[in-house]
């Protein structure tokens, strides 16, 4: 019989006394939308260079960047699961792109011009992915969906508004967030997508769940908002944020820690889930139009005049808390390969990723592709010592130690 291993629960809980933003050389005064790391050195900026043309970035180092790509189309929103595998999205008014990569970027494949200027893309893993998109001459939305990596992209919905994130936690659970108050809800993957009633006319810019309860949405209407749910975007409480600049981008590392940016090279910072928000320094005044955080120590923004930026902390605090979770890591202690068992209960379709963290909150290794039985780790490259496992689940994520001696 196997034998069961129980192992403790770390949150990993990450001090700031060493934080701060870095500004990055990209090179050129594009007009940056959408930044997305899949590892903490490598990462992706699109820009949309009025009056006809965007751009691919690319950065394997987290500092320098060189061009990819520069097309006629205009470029909003970057999408990788792997270092290698990843989408863009955007277009003209009245007609949209989406293309793909699967090497790096050194090459780009049009998947498809059928469709509306898209905003915003997200994937789950390698096959499924969604996209939202508007189209400024009638004003309406479009919501794409594809199951094969986006070989074919089908709509899904469409209606009156604009939209412009989208955002899923599984592959069944997503959320779309637009103009007048605008956040959609689907449980089902998108077969049905249900308007919530978040009882503001304002314009969501982002939206972000750490949790399938717990979110947020920014943008801005007149004045700034930060909007946050914690039942799933059934009712949603403003918050107050030290700002009268228009909100662009939001992303959070835990339920608790997350950032904002916007106008003015505006950045938020909240430790405990927005109940505050305090400024950092940003170092620019330009208008920040995207953040991404690759875990806790490393995140990165991106913006107008050719603005990048970066987020660095070397500080890690890892508090114990002792809870089960009855997730079977064997041999723990170990030596080079690592096997994770799941209760029964538990199949790869409730897998969304596993990220290996070091002792400094880095990520070393990551996975969005899961197979039916054991999962692997393999630490035969990385010296010996203590490593923590992070595993995000549909409806919780984990973080366990595995000590490799």
């Amino acid at each position: 019989m196997k034998r069961l291993i129980l192992v403790t629960l770390f949150i990993l809980n990450l001090s700031d006394s060493n934080a701060q933003w870095t500004t990055l050389s990209s090179g050129n005064s594009s007009s940056y939308n959408s930044i997305f790391f899949s590892s903490p050195d490598s990462g992706f900026a699109v820009s949309a260079d009025f009056p006809n043309s965007g751009k691919i970035m690319v950065s394997t180092n987290g500092t320098s960047w060189n061009q990819q790509q520069s097309g006629s189309d205009y470029l909003f929103s970057v999408f990788f699961i792997s270092n290698s595998t990843g989408w863009v999205g955007g277009g003209q008014i009245g007609g949209g792109i989406i293309q793909k990569t699967t090497d790096g970027g050194n090459t780009w494949i049009t998947q498809t011009t059928s469709c509306q200027q898209i905003n915003s893309i997200c994937f789950i893993n390698a096959n499924l992915g969604w996209a939202v998109g508007n189209d400024a001459t009638s004003g309406n939305y479009y919501i794409y969906h594809t199951t094969n990596g986006g070989l074919n992209w089908n709509q899904q919905q469409s209606g009156f508004d604009y939209v412009r994130s989208v955002f899923f936690i599984s592959d069944t659970e997503g959320w779309v967030a637009g103009d007048n108050g605008r956040i959609f809800k689907t449980s089902d993957g998108g077969i049905t997508w249900n308007l919530l009633n978040t009882g503001v006319v304002f314009h969501f810019n982002s939206v972000y769940f750490a949790t399938p309860l717990i979110g947020w949405s920014v943008g801005a209407y007149v004045t700034p908002g930060c909007y946050k749910t914690i039942d799933g975007g059934q009712n949603w409480t403003l918050q107050t944020v030290p700002t009268t600049n228009a909100l662009r981008s939001v992303w959070f590392t835990s339920v608790t820690t997350g950032w904002i940016v916007g106008e003015n090279g505006v950045i938020l910072k909240t430790t405990n889930g927005g109940t505050t928000w305090t400024l950092e320094s940003s170092g620019t005044t330009s208008s920040l139009q995207s953040v991404h955080f690759v875990n806790a120590n490393t995140g990165y923004a991106a913006g107008y005049n050719g603005t990048l930026l970066k987020y660095t902390s070397s500080s890690t605090d890892l508090q114990e808390n002792s809870v089960n979770t009855n997730i079977t890591i064997s041999p723990n202690p170990g030596r080079d390969q690592f096997q994770i068992t799941f209760p029964e209960k538990t199949t790869s379709t409730d897998l969304i990723k596993i990220e290996i963290y070091n002792l400094l909150g880095n990520a070393i290794k990551f996975t969005a592709d899961f197979p039916e039985d054991a999962i692997i780790v393999d630490l035969k490259n990385n010296s010996t010592g203590i490593y923590f496992i992070k595993i995000q689940l549909k409806d919780r994520t984990l973080v366990e130690k595995i000590v490799k001696n």
